[in-house]
């Protein structure tokens, strides 16, 4: 293929929140500037396109096409327009030329801004030289020839230079003065300031006043009223949304804008002033203090920042936690360098599809089955990490995110029995499958009503990144790729947090255990051991390597206690640099050879249930869990207690307290600073809060306040038991 499935990473990433640049409105317009420059002369009703929807940029203008360009910059004048088409001021301009009444206002001896040739005559068919039409609008902001010089051009052409009107244009005065470059000079004189240096010429015209260096988010926003097709924009830190009579094209979108106002608030005119001071990357992880991108980006988080999530704004220390690799982040920066807004979104996107059959090695079927065109420019992620299309396999699902330009791919599949469905059966809406609902693609009609659901119908879903169903298979067809955590209660919880349940047939066999589950019975659910492989290689964690192999963006983490008790966890929860290959207890590859899952033994602590112990007559209970023992422990002490695959306790971790701090020593809600130490929060730390006598998470204890008691393990030093009392 003549297009790659993975465009350079920077190019790529550019597109995740801004509409392709190219989105002008008139497409025989390839310049930016030219474009940008239209859309302001087409809001103040100068200029239009032609009949066939394009602009011909390079056509010349007569004088007579640019004086009336010029006249109807100036902004309620009809009756004058109406009383100056009654006369005859040019020989060759008739009561019936087209342009008579734009000509003759120019002409008029009050306003003098066009004036004939020494013949006496206009010429109105003439192609207009650049000195000419420069000396039109320098007239229009006050100029006259004894304020130039009257050397003629000179005079003007040098003060225009001075006041800004010919920045970026170089012509020659004897050549046609084009369509395009006019659009840029005039675009150019509204950004002057009038002779008299008191306001720009632009204010002159939009008399509401003027927004200044605001970043445009979206040209079709609602605005409070219910009017469409609104300007939403980040002014100070804030999203504000303007209703508008302007014509705004998506190139505008993600740059730095100046509103002009009319005298009822909303924007006449919108002008793009530059790039946005903003950073786009796709996530590789996040703690409560970074966020990684998968292009190495680094952006420091500080306390009580406010994200924008899929739309919603929320404090990012409640939701980092959940983020997952893949999602889009776009951040903006004020003039200081200090994050303005952040915004964080994840995979979405109406269109799915799925891969049913073979296709070319590292060529891209998803074009093909998103309908999308061949041109079209996109980022592959896939598992949670940029992926290219040597990645793509046999029942791959995808779903397109057009706002973003990724293509999410996913490998996940699921096996059990086809139980039970919402809609009509030849047109599902909704499939219940291993104890969960799914919703039904579009794209997996034809799959779906190849099958009915029944006690013996076996069948293998394969789901989108957004857990939607895109076909259905026979599990002779294709099985289970779905690797999670197992309980003897017949619960099975995927990476994503997907619960899939039913009776269970072996679970007391791999209770807390990684293992492949399906169902080949209706309301059950099977667990399989998955095959260990170990590493021979060290993980170094900063280079993010395993040995030579490299992380994928999406690698899904386990600590476990020699594979039970597992627990999933994120590169942060690590304390050490490097984890020992002996201390690896699985290692899974992706298609690419890159590591995707990782389960340990017994590196974090956080396999442990911790708490206040009571012992009871064969078992003790604690952090809410009754375990069976047959070893000694100590009442009322704090520690933290292994379960072993028979269900005993098996493992202990003794705690030291902490005291006399009390909630605002927390930097967040990760950290707490004691003098000069730094004490992590375990992810799974828990919290009671003991003046309303209940179990909370950290953020909610340290809005409640108060004096704290905390315990850390003996192992690597966490926090693993907080408790916030009464001031």
């Amino acid at each position: 293929m003549n297009k790659k499935s993975i465009l350079a990473l920077a190019i790529a990433l550019m597109m995740l929140f801004a509409l392709s640049l190219n989105a002008f409105a008139f497409p025989d317009i390839q310049d930016e500037k030219t474009a940008a420059a239209v859309d302001v002369l087409q809001s103040l009703k100068v200029i239009n396109g032609f009949p066939d929807d394009t602009f011909k940029p390079d056509e010349t203008l007569t004088r007579a096409q640019f004086t009336k360009m010029a006249v109807s910059l100036k902004q309620g004048i009809d009756s004058e327009l109406a009383l100056a088409g009654g006369r005859t001021i040019f020989p060759d301009v008739k009561s019936n030329h087209w342009a008579i009444a734009f000509i003759n206002y120019a002409a008029d001896s009050k306003n003098k801004i066009v004036s004939g040739y020494p013949d006496g005559l206009f010429h109105p068919d003439d192609n207009i030289k650049y000195c000419e039409a420069v000396t039109i609008l320098m007239r229009m902001l006050g100029y006259s020839d004894a304020d130039v010089g009257m050397v003629w051009p000179d005079g003007y052409m040098n003060a225009a230079a001075v006041c800004g009107l010919t920045e970026g244009l170089e012509l020659e005065n004897e050549a046609g003065f084009s369509r395009g470059n006019a659009a840029l000079l005039f675009n150019n004189m509204l950004n002057c300031n009038l002779k008299s240096g008191s306001k720009n010429f632009l204010s002159t015209i939009c008399t509401g006043g003027m927004v200044e260096n605001v970043v445009l988010l979206d040209n079709n926003a609602t605005a409070a009223d219910g009017t469409k097709g609104a300007l939403r924009v980040l002014k100070d830190g804030a999203e504000v949304v303007y209703k508008t009579t302007a014509i705004v094209s998506d190139n505008a979108i993600n740059k730095v804008i100046t509103l002009a106002l009319d005298e009822d608030g909303a924007a006449k005119v919108v002008m793009i002033k530059g790039e946005a001071n903003c950073k786009l990357f796709t996530l590789s992880s996040a703690t409560s203090t970074l966020m990684r991108g998968t292009d190495g980006t680094e952006i420091g988080i500080v306390a009580g920042l406010k994200v924008i999530y899929n739309g919603t704004e929320t404090e990012y220390s409640r939701l980092y936690l959940d983020l997952r690799a893949g999602a889009a982040v776009k951040v903006y920066y004020n003039a200081a360098g200090n994050i303005q807004k952040l915004y964080i979104d994840t995979a979405k996107g109406d269109k799915a599809a799925v891969i049913t059959t073979a296709f070319a090695e590292n060529s891209n079927p998803f074009i093909a089955l998103l309908g999308l065109n061949e041109n079209t420019e996109y980022t592959i992620i896939k598992d949670g990490g940029v992926a290219d299309a040597s990645a793509l396999e046999l029942y791959d699902t995808a779903i397109f995110d057009e706002h973003n330009k990724t293509i999410y791919v996913s490998s996940l599949k699921i096996s059990g029995v086809y139980e039970d469905v919402k809609g009509d059966y030849s047109n599902p809406t909704e499939i219940y499958i291993l104890g969960s609902w799914f919703e039904v693609a579009s794209c997996a009609q034809e799959t779906v009503t190849g099958f009915k659901p029944s006690a013996d119908t076996l069948v293998t879903v394969a789901l989108t990144a957004d857990n939607r169903i895109a076909g259905m298979f026979n599990q002779r067809q294709t099985f289970t790729s779905a690797i999670g955590v197992a309980s003897s209660s017949g619960s099975f919880t995927l990476p994503d947090g997907t619960v899939l349940s039913g009776s269970s047939t072996n679970g007391s066999a791999f209770e807390g255990r990684l293992a492949i589950a399906y169902g080949k019975e209706a309301g059950k659910i099977t667990f399989r051991e998955i095959s260990l492989q170990k590493s021979a290689e060290d993980f170094d964690i900063a280079a993010g390597k395993v040995g030579d192999a490299e992380l994928a963006a999406g690698v899904v983490m386990y600590d476990s206690i020699k594979g039970n008790a597992i627990r999933q966890i994120k590169a942060e929860d690590i304390t050490s640099a490097t984890v020992a290959a002996e201390k690896i207890w699985h290692i899974g590859y992706d298609k690419m050879g890159r590591v995707n899952l990782l389960v340990f033994n017994d590196i974090t602590g956080d396999c442990y249930t911790y708490g206040k112990i009571k012992v009871n007559n064969g078992s003790i209970s604690i952090g809410g869990k009754t375990i069976q023992t047959y070893q000694s422990y100590t009442d009322g002490e704090y520690c933290g207690v292994a379960v072993g695959p028979s269900g005993f306790a098996d493992g202990y971790i003794k705690m030291h307290q902490l005291k006399n701090f009390t909630t605002a020593d927390f930097l967040n809600d990760r950290q707490l600073l004691l003098g000069n130490k730094i004490y992590t929060v375990a992810s799974n730390a828990v919290v009671y809060l003991e003046p309303m006598q209940k179990y909370v998470s950290l953020y909610e204890a340290r809005s409640y306040g108060g004096k704290v008691e905390a315990y850390y393990d003996d192992v690597v030093g966490k926090l693993r038991v907080i408790i916030v009392k009464a001031e």
